[in-house]
Order: structure tokens, then sequence, then C-alpha cells
């Protein structure tokens, strides 16, 4: 340039290139540090996707933030809280041929809310030889756009690409792993059962239960200044009420967090019979026993969640637990 600045390229997608270097300088405002990595790695993902369309027509883009509860406000919550709009049919449909479009076979989904209970679900499973669980994967969040009609070449609906996607994905996981039997157990999964459900018909679900207010109040002594116990109990009614309808909705194991740490055992072989694997005593040596610190369960049940209590067959009064050592 004549008046002696510097030279930056420019995608034909961005912004101006002024704005792209502007990002980048030390002296601009709310672009310093990690608004700089930001900034370069959106100019990456745009040279990305300008190739990627151009070659396959269609691009890459980050999943927006989860919808926000419906009836939370009033403490309860309505069929779809805490789904995403393309959460279930009619959008999705089952792969057509089962044995060339997916190459996951007979996954297992763990649908719970998350809490130190799901966690040490997670632990036990992970110590047997068979299984290979994957938590860290968020399914919702892998998201395919679709150019509009007319764009060439013609691709599939984006929900299909979606359903291959998380099917590759996974599959990956598992046979880097070295195992046969992939287990996920995504926090987030519960509120997309009903896809689950549609992308493998041959998937199994395991519905992990654990008293409601124990729950609320481990999310409450987890983050105790983020709204209060209302809003621990709010956030729990909403995962909870999910794993409810998702154990209405489809068949599987129901395993209870007190009868898995009264003995872990007994439960675990009958979540390995349904398993189809073996049973193995490294599971019940996973997670130590012996008394630990007493859960954070409040002397009585909060109203949102009593209803949910008799659903289960809870007790509004809950005994209070003990941790593991």
């Amino acid at each position: 340039m004549r008046d002696g600045s510097p030279v930056t390229g420019r995608d034909p997608r961005s912004g101006t290139a002024a704005a792209d270097a502007a990002a980048c300088r030390p002296g601009v405002r709310r672009h310093t540090g990690e608004g700089c990595l930001a900034s370069l790695g959106m100019n990456v993902l745009r040279r990305v996707n300008s190739v990627l369309g151009a070659v396959t027509g269609f691009r890459i883009c980050r999943a927006g933030p989860a919808l926000p509860a419906r009836g939370a406000a009033g403490g309860t919550a309505g069929p779809e809280a805490g789904e995403r709009p393309w959460g279930g049919p009619p959008e999705y449909r089952p792969p057509a041929d089962p044995a060339t479009d997916r190459l996951l076979r007979r996954p297992v989904f763990v649908l719970a809310a998350e809490c130190p209970a799901a966690a040490a679900l997670r632990q036990r499973l992970a110590a047997h030889p068979r299984l290979h669980v994957v938590s860290g994967v968020r399914l919702r969040r892998i998201r395919v756009h679709v150019p509009p009609p007319g764009a060439e070449p013609p691709v599939p609906a984006a929900a299909e690409l979606e359903q291959l996607l998380w099917d590759r994905v996974l599959h990956r996981e598992l046979v880097r792993s070295g195992r046969d039997v992939l287990v996920a157990a995504g926090p987030g999964d519960v509120f997309a059962h009903r896809r689950l459900a549609v992308c493998w018909p041959d998937a199994r679900f395991v519905f992990l239960l654990r008293h409601p207010a124990a729950v609320a109040g481990d999310r409450y002594a987890a983050a105790p200044g983020q709204g209060g116990r209302e809003q621990a109990v709010r956030d729990t009614l909403r995962r909870l009420g999910a794993v409810d309808r998702a154990r209405r909705a489809l068949p599987g194991h129901t395993l209870r967090h007190e009868d898995l740490a009264a003995d872990p055992a007994t439960a675990l072989r009958g979540l390995c019979d349904f398993l189809g694997v073996a049973w193995d005593p490294a599971m019940a040596a996973a997670v130590p026993q012996g008394p630990g610190p007493a859960a954070a369960v409040p002397a009585d049940t909060p109203e949102p969640l009593r209803a949910l209590c008799a659903t289960w067959g809870y007790p509004l009064r809950p005994v209070p637990e003990e941790r593991p050592a």
C-alpha cells in the first residue's frame, strides 16, 4: 500500500481486509490475546469453507447455543423442554440401507442428568475391556449447512448428512480404541434421544435414575453462585424431565444410582446382561467403596421435583447419601 499500511489477504466471503487486520492490532480494544486467535481461526474457517463449498456444495458451521427450556419460569418443563428445534421426526428419517449407511453397530447411549452419579457410571463402564466410553463428543453441535435448491451438484438433505457425520465420528472413536462396543455418555444426548433412535435403529439405551433432590443438591453445590437453589431445581427438572420422556418413549435398561451404590456387583451384572457382555469384576472395583463425604441432599424435596419423585418411586424425604471414599 502507498500509505505504508500492511497488505492483508482478503477472503471473498469475509468482511473487509481492514477489519481482518484490525482484529489483531494490539491497540484495538476487545481484540487482544484470545480475540486475535479467534479472528485468525475465523479467517481460516472462511478459506476452508470457500474451497469446500466450491468442491462439495456444503460448508462447516458451528451450532448455536441451546434453546432455553419452555416453562422454566414456572418451575415445570413442557414436553419439548431443553430439546433442539431439530430434535426429532418428521424431518429425520432412519437410514434407507443400514448395512451401507451406518458403520456403527448397536451403539449404547447412557441417558442421565450430569452429576457425580453419571460420572461414576462412566468410570465403571470404562473399566470393562470390551466397552469404549465416549463422553466428550457433542453430537448435537455437529451440523451441516446445505445450499439452497438449485445448487450444483445436488446434495442430500442436511439431516441425512448430519447423521452420516454422527455415525462416522463415533465409529472412528470406537476403531481407535481397539474395543468392540461403543458407549456414548454425552451430557446432552438425553435431549436428542428421539433423533438418536432414528439415526441408529439398533441403538440400545441405558437410563440412569437418581433421587431428583440429590441431583439438585449436587448441582447447587457445584455452582452455588449461579442462580441459587431455585435455578438448580429448574435445571434439574429440565434434565431429569428429558430422561423421563426418553424412558417412556424408548425401550432400554433402567439403572438406579442407589442400587448401584448399595450393591455394585448385582447392579452391574444386570447391566452387562443387557449389553451382551460378560461381567467383569473390574467394573465394581473401578469406583472405591467406603464412607465418604455426604452428598448435598436437602432435608425435603423441592415442590417442582415432587411429581417426578412419585413417578420414579422415590420418597419425598431422601435418605442422605454417602459418596465413595
